[in-house]
């Protein structure tokens, strides 16, 4: 008997959904979605087997959103653009990643794949102190507002003014 080489069998992603970048974050907005590794009759990566196998997107939402590459000897999805929850198009996008194994001859999988774009929690925005009314016991000074001067002789539990604030979520 002889063994055969056989083409790689499947991909596998530690995780297939990512959260949004905030707006504010400034600087390096690429992050890591998940890690890569092969399925292969003759071990592949996934089980711990020794391979030599790379990585590429061979179809995505235009835009090159996402990338594949090698950190720290890990291969590794991640996002190439700053995506916001809040504002994206779609929340989900179908990829399609393709693993090769490089022992001669080269032999490769294809794998089809949707992220999913998950809503991350950020602060709010603007927070502030309203007036009620014109009449109100109270009045909001400075800008923003930062004194409240208050008529002392006002019963326990008189609301006096509103605190407002902008949330994007």
């Amino acid at each position: 008997l002889q063994n055969v080489r056989e083409p790689p069998t499947g991909v596998q992603l530690s995780s297939t959904t990512f959260g949004e970048v905030p707006a504010e974050q400034v600087g390096d907005v690429t992050q890591t979605i998940a890690t890569l590794c092969t399925e292969d009759p003759e071990g592949g990566s996934c089980g711990g087997g020794s391979g030599n196998y790379e990585y590429d997107i061979t179809e995505q939402p235009e835009g090159d959103l996402f990338s594949v590459r090698q950190v720290d000897g890990q291969w590794v999805l991640q996002t190439s653009a700053r995506l916001d929850f809040e504002t994206a198009a779609t929340h989900e996008f179908p990829i399609v990643i393709r693993t090769t194994d490089t022992d001669n001859p080269d032999m490769s999988f294809s794998q089809d794949v949707t992220l999913t774009l998950i809503n991350v929690p950020e602060p709010p925005k603007n927070v502030r102190l309203e007036a009620l009314s014109a009449s109100a016991p109270a009045t909001i000074s400075g800008e923003p507002a930062r004194t409240i001067e208050i008529e002392e002789t006002l019963p326990i539990g008189t609301q006096i003014a509103r605190l407002a604030a902008d949330d994007d979520d």
